[in-house]
């Protein structure tokens, strides 16, 4: 599974890397095009959706007579409340999924801002904001992503996880010095922006990695899906919790960043914290079950 992961991240970078460029330099200098990109990209998507609705599902035996379907609120109240289950049986699982809320809210917290910074603080042209934010960090990508694999291997999750929640404390705090730069040079800010963005996609790339295999990891052997979904679902948790607090801060702060990017450095500490906390209970107990193959 690690080698497929990898393999789509490459995948997946080529081509990321290279379509905002493209519609980038359509935008730079004339940003009503975006009348035309926006529909362009709506009926890719489209595409893709119906791409995806062909995919035939596999059904055990007996499963594909049942057409009947419960009403979808009976189905999101019965997922809940199975998630809610689970963390309340595996208080390891539920401490790991509160170092990820506390990591999701921070990252929320600068993505609400990201765009704001590169046009109020920085000036920074179409291109100059693809280039950081999507062809720097998926470049990285690719680069860390093989070595983050063999950094994994027969390593407890605890351990992988925490190694990102340390990287992207400096990421807020490189942000931060970045506004301080542009009040002076607008050019060296721009280069602090690329080195705060590189560090970023490091992290990321290694958060790609513990996102998809790091609930895997706390099943066992067990059915790995229960906790996939409930990681899932929590997604949504996060960004009501980050967004919200980003705006509220902007407000409270007269658009001031350097609140936001301090509050979500000190929420990647917390998230580091809780993986340094929950690596001891795992490692007192000799949870090698917990390890991430290679």
């Amino acid at each position: 599974m690690a080698g497929a992961l990898v393999a789509g991240a490459l995948l997946d970078g080529f081509h990321v890397t290279g379509l905002p460029l493209i519609g980038d330099i359509h935008l730079n200098g004339h940003p009503d095009n975006y009348t035309i990109l926006y529909p362009i990209a709506g009926v890719i998507g489209f595409v893709g959706m119906l791409y995806f609705w062909r995919i035939r599902l596999r059904f055990r035996p007996g499963e594909e007579e049942n057409d009947e379907a419960p009403p979808l609120r009976e189905r999101v109240a019965r997922a809940w409340s199975q998630a809610r289950s689970l963390l309340k049986r595996d208080p390891d699982f539920r401490l790991y999924e509160f170092g990820f809320f506390l990591y999701g809210t921070a990252f929320m917290m600068i993505a609400a801002v990201v765009p704001l910074f590169f046009k109020n603080t920085l000036d920074a042209s179409y291109i100059e904001f693809s280039t950081t934010t999507v062809v720097l960090v998926q470049v990285m990508h690719l680069v860390a992503a093989p070595i983050i694999v063999k950094f994994a291997s027969g390593r407890r999750v605890t351990v992988v996880t925490r190694v990102p929640f340390v990287m992207l404390m400096l990421y807020p705090a490189l942000l931060g010095v970045t506004a301080l730069i542009a009040a002076h040079d607008q050019d060296a800010a721009m280069w602090a922006a690329y080195g705060a963005f590189a560090l970023f996609g490091v992290a990321m790339a290694f958060i790609h990695f513990v996102w998809n295999l790091g609930p895997v990891a706390f099943a066992r052997n067990g059915n790995p899906l229960p906790y996939t979904s409930t990681h899932a679902a929590l997604v949504g948790v996060r960004a009501s919790v980050g967004f919200p607090l980003a705006f509220g801060l902007l407000w409270l702060f007269e658009g001031q960043v350097l609140p936001i990017f301090a509050g979500s450095m000190a929420l990647f500490f917390g998230a580091a914290v809780v993986m340094t906390l929950l690596d001891k209970r795992l490692k007192a107990r000799g949870a090698a079950t917990n390890s991430m193959g290679g």
